[in-house]
């Protein structure tokens, strides 16, 4: 398969030479002669730089590495995510083979991780043009089947006892986002949606407790392994199968609630946030509303439909997405962005936290179907030029902020 990789620009570059003695020396089946590691960079997976490496042994390699300058404390933790997958990798699930890690900062600048380099396809463009409805359903279908068994996965067995923050994983994330978007916008105008969003989340955060979902539940529903950024470019499938050979990108991931996955993964399962207005592809073209994810996984793991709690995950996403928006944006303004527009953001923070009031109000606590009813028209047209901005700009940007585990 074509990988998507592109020359590393001059910010980014690393000392090849000294990576190659290093390797040579601590990596088995290594091999290299002087001057002929060939380093390249994924064009996906900006906020923690990812290489693509050729050697003479094993052949391909990936480096995924902290990236250089100032971060916030506890952002861009390789070391967590060379840490998920090893155990991850442990237990079968689909994940790259890791073969080490690096916290010698003094190797390339920053610590790093290698693990294998998965061959498959990553679909870049949502739109999936290429395939046919069936096809299209198929590679949900396979998706969802991979999330319900990350979150089957016992993490205490696996060695991620401490993974996860301390304290209410709901309260934690409503509590994290809501103070990243207060320190975003001292200086820039705030919007009261994104108040009245936060408030209705702080009053609907779902009890820690899950007796009153009866005996068909048990506590580790509510403490799972979440990934954090599920979506459909951040899997890898198998050449010719509709099968997740590989998820990527687990710079976001916890100990946490399953549903906050799944809410977040069943937005983008359609061509932008807005599909009915975006391009010519249609849901009914194979691509499952959210509610169809939602009972899609309910049935999958035995669990009563509607999911509790599922509109205030929906709304959380929605949060969260503002959240990054217009933390991209004040990084603009200080001028230490990594996107080149980002002064652009400014105009998705309203529409996002407009999208979760609308849905707020007007499905209250139901289960929605995501039909947008009641959105201005100022929203629709915004957000259906969202997903290629989200997974261009957006999605590289996203932060690990406060200093702590999500």
């Amino acid at each position: 398969m074509e990988l998507n990789i592109k020359e590393v620009p001059e910010r980014l570059k690393i000392d090849a030479e000294s990576l190659r003695r290093y390797l040579a020396a601590r990596l088995p089946g290594f091999k290299c002669d002087p001057g002929r590691l060939v380093v390249r960079q994924f064009s996906h997976g900006e906020s923690n730089p990812t290489y693509h490496l050729m050697a003479a042994a094993p052949g391909e390699l990936v480096l995924r590495r902290r990236p250089p300058g100032k971060l916030l404390p506890g952002a861009h933790r390789v070391d967590r995510e060379y840490k998920v997958i090893s155990a991850l990798h442990g237990v079968g699930f689909p994940v790259p083979r890791p073969f080490l890690y690096c916290e010698d900062s003094s190797v390339i600048g920053t610590e790093f991780y290698i693990m294998e380099c998965v061959k498959g396809r990553i679909f870049h463009d949502t739109n999936l043009p290429d395939m046919s409805p069936g096809e299209r359903r198929e590679l949900f279908v396979a998706m969802t089947t991979t999330l319900t068994q990350l979150h089957s996965i016992d993490w205490r067995v696996c060695g991620l006892e401490q993974y996860g923050g301390r304290g209410d994983y709901c309260s934690r994330q409503v509590s994290v986002w809501a103070n990243n978007y207060e320190m975003a916008s001292k200086e820039t105008e705030k919007y009261s949606e994104m108040r009245e969003l936060g408030d209705w989340l702080k009053t609907n955060t779902p009890p820690v407790s899950n007796q009153s979902l009866g005996n068909i539940e048990s506590v580790p529903l509510f403490r799972a392994i979440v990934h954090g950024d599920y979506r459909l470019d951040n899997v890898i499938f198998h050449p010719t199968e509709p099968r997740v050979v590989a998820v990527l990108d687990w710079e976001l991931s916890t100990i946490g609630h399953h549903t906050s996955d799944l809410a977040y993964f069943s937005l983008f399962t359609s061509p932008g946030l807005i599909p009915d207005l975006t391009d010519d592809i249609q849901r009914d073209e194979g691509f499952p509303s959210s509610d169809d994810i939602m009972m899609m996984y309910a049935t999958m793991t035995m669990r009563p439909h509607p999911l509790p709690h599922w509109t205030f995950f929906l709304a959380l996403s929605y949060f969260r997405m503002a959240s990054i928006a217009q933390g991209v944006y004040a990084r603009g303004i200080q001028g230490n962005a990594s996107s080149s527009i980002a002064l652009f953001y400014k105009n998705l923070v309203q529409p996002l936290a407009e999208a979760g009031c609308a849905l707020i109000r007007t499905v209250k606590n139901t289960p929605p179907v995501l039909d947008f009813v009641g959105y201005s028209q100022r929203a629709k047209v915004t957000l259906s030029k969202l997903k290629e901005f989200m997974r261009e700009h957006v999605y590289p940007a996203e932060p690990v902020s406060g200093g702590t585990p999500l």
